[in-house]
């Protein structure tokens, strides 16, 4: 988003952004500097991803039925 937001403030209109899109870089202190405005996830935090990824785990896989054998 960093890089988006950078591209877009230097270009003179919306079309003048879209004639530079592919001039448009992601660069190492784009990364720096969204790691400055990130909080850590607290437990109870984790703990409820942690559950969601569970149930929709389970909520995708394949119910099979075990066949018969003759």
């Amino acid at each position: 988003m960093l890089s988006l937001r950078e591209h877009i403030s230097k270009a003179k209109d919306p079309e003048d952004a879209k004639k530079r899109a592919k001039g448009l870089k992601v660069a190492k202190r784009h990364f720096d500097e969204a790691l400055q405005k990130i909080k850590p996830m607290s437990s109870e935090e984790l703990k409820m991803y942690e559950r969601f990824s569970q149930q929709f785990s389970e909520a995708a896989r394949p119910k099979i039925q075990p066949s018969a054998v003759a």
